[in-house]
């Protein structure tokens, strides 16, 4: 990516990590693994390309107000032509993040005479520090939005399981979780924002002026998780080709956690008592003092029971139902938790109901591996993001239920030696079932609610499908080596699907194809590989997000396009 306001480049990626582990074996029977790790990345990202504008909404014609054009026009601003394949961007501030990550863990196995009993015990950390210019121009509208977060997460697992051969097979075991997370967001604007963000008939320049040019909202907040479980789960040999699978598991889970939000801005005691309340008013549609606290809990008790059966030649069928569970949170972010528009800091917990049943075979003397699976799935008080487009604000809320059906082909190959390839589709219908009262499009604009029952889920193409294959033969030797050289391919395809939960129609990915191709030579035994690749080698572009924000631009976030390297690996 250009910008082009100065020249530089972006979306770089800059990575650096480290792991380590320990094997201790004191005895036969007893072993402990140690592991510690660590990683950081940086990046200079971009911000999104202007893909297209809205300018009038789809259901009334009318003209979508204080739109993309009239704000760039009111602070001078000529955008990059709308011309996504040149991969340029116009922002006179840097986006940039850098993240650090790591942890330990302990995992002790000690073994029984026809069982194991393990423990795991592990610490995670993660700090993230981003830096987003989100008015997207070259003048200090929206100067930073981002939220920085520190969390830390400490897990004790203890089980046992059975070993060896025998007529019931079994694992059971407690879990507990805890997490904790401390953020600090921040809202900075600039001495542009008024122009940016406020029509003029929203009042006298200077009243608009006074409201929102260096305008500061910084607020923090801090969920506490805690989760403990017992579960257990068993595999009954009925007979030598007939098993029965079930299990169940008992969960508790409780989270805390608080909000408090300061602010500040330009003195406006200068102004007359009815200016100071319009000016009030603005602010207070993009943030203004705000702390509450809450807290939810609740225990689930989930399971699944699986039969399957093994025929003479070889091919299992199989049968599985599975009762799931997605414990409840909170939404502590800026809501207005009381009045008319007000939104519940409390989010229910989701239920899942799965079937699947299936075929896994093999086939020509294993040349031929073929799997097939048939699934339906029901979720209840499904979690998603609602959008507040007047004040860029977002929070989590139940949608109702959902549903998820279709069916998986896999398909694996090695028709000669040397050559594997390999072939797998996915048809996913998934869709709301009941979503009357879900947030509107931005391009709606006569209905206060949107009834989204039986349209498609985000995130969910209807079809996906994989290729690949690869061919190795031997190349001789090199210092007493055997050598193998290979060369292969991978394509992938994903049909349309929505990147918002409202679904929007700027928010539509188109489908895509995209081709990987790679070539390389090694040692047989592994110990050292050359390898060189091209990704998306078509140059294909394609989107990993797109919508239509409340300045009516259209904007996404590029694919990688199409690149080449080289890889060296070395194992001793």
């Amino acid at each position: 990516m250009t910008n082009v306001y100065d020249g530089s480049k972006t979306q770089d990626y800059h990575d650096f990590g480290g792991r380590v582990q320990f094997l201790l074996t004191p005895n036969e029977q007893l072993s402990i693994k140690l592991s510690g790790d660590y990683g950081q990345q940086y990046s200079n990202t971009a911000a999104g390309v202007l893909t297209g504008l809205f300018t009038n909404y789809a259901d009334s014609g009318a003209a979508y107000p204080n739109g993309y054009l009239a704000r760039t026009a009111r602070i001078d601003f000529t955008p990059p032509p709308i011309d996504p394949e040149a991969r340029r961007v116009s922002v006179n501030t840097k986006n940039s993040y850098f993240e650090t990550h790591g942890g330990v863990s302990a995992i002790v196995d000690y073994k029984l005479a026809d069982a194991t009993i393990t423990s795991v015990t592990a610490w995670r950390g993660w700090h993230w520090r981003p830096h987003n210019d989100a008015d997207g121009t070259t003048v200090s509208a929206i100067i930073d939005a981002h939220q920085d977060n520190d969390q830390q997460q400490f897990s004790q697992e203890l089980r046992i399981r059975s070993e060896g051969d025998r007529k019931l097979d079994y694992v059971a075991g407690l879990y507990y979780f805890w997490q904790d997370l401390e953020a600090e967001a921040v809202n900075y604007y600039g001495p542009a924002a008024a122009d940016w963000l406020l029509a003029p008939a929203a009042a006298s320049a200077t009243v608009r002026a006074a409201a929102l040019n260096n305008y500061s909202i910084v607020s923090h907040s801090s969920p506490e998780t805690t989760s403990a479980a017992a579960f257990a789960q068993g595999t009954w040999h009925v007979t030598d080709r007939f098993d029965i699978t079930g299990g169940l598991r008992y969960t508790y889970e409780k989270m805390t956690g608080w909000f408090d939000q300061t602010a500040w801005g330009a003195d406006l005691s200068g102004l007359s008592a009815a200016d100071r309340a319009t000016a009030l008013a603005l602010r207070a549609r993009f943030g203004a003092a705000n702390t509450f606290s809450s807290k939810t809990s609740g225990d689930s008790l989930t399971g699944n029971v699986t039969l399957a059966y093994t025929f003479d030649n070889g091919p299992l069928v199989y049968a599985t139902y599975a009762r799931g569970y997605k414990a409840g949170g909170l939404n502590l972010s800026n809501i207005n938790t009381s009045g008319a528009n007000a939104v519940d800091p409390v989010i229910a917990p989701e239920t899942i109901d799965a079937y699947e049943a299936g075929l896994k075979s093999t086939w020509f003397d294993r040349r031929l591996t073929a799997n097939l699976a048939l699934f339906w799935t029901k979720d209840d008080g499904y979690q998603t993001t609602a959008v507040n487009l007047i004040n860029n604000t977002s929070y989590l809320t139940n949608a109702g239920s959902v549903r998820s059906r279709g069916v998986e082909l896999d398909l694996r190959a090695a028709p000669i030696q040397g050559l594997t390839l390999y072939g797998s589709t996915t048809y996913n219908d998934a869709s709301y079932t009941s979503y009357e009262q879900a947030a509107c499009p931005i391009e709606i604009q006569l209905s206060t609610y949107c009834n989204l029952t039986g349209r498609r889920l985000p995130g969910a193409s209807l079809w996906a499908a994989s290729t690949g294959g690869e061919y190795r033969k031997a190349a001789g030797t090199w210092r007493g080596d055997g050598l193998q050289a290979y060369a292969g391919y991978d394509a992938s395809y994903k049909s349309s699907y929505y990147t918002s939960a409202s679904n929007s129609e700027y928010s539509k990915i188109k489908g895509y194809t995209l081709l990987n191709l790679r070539a390389g030579i090694g040692a047989e035994d592994g110990s050292w590989d050359l390898q060189v690749w091209g990704r998306n080698v078509f140059d294909k572009l394609y989107y990993l997000s797109l919508g239509a924000g409340n300045t009516g631009a259209i904007t996404g976030t590029l694919g990688d396009p199409r690149t080449f390297g080289v890889t060296l690996r070395v194992r001793r």
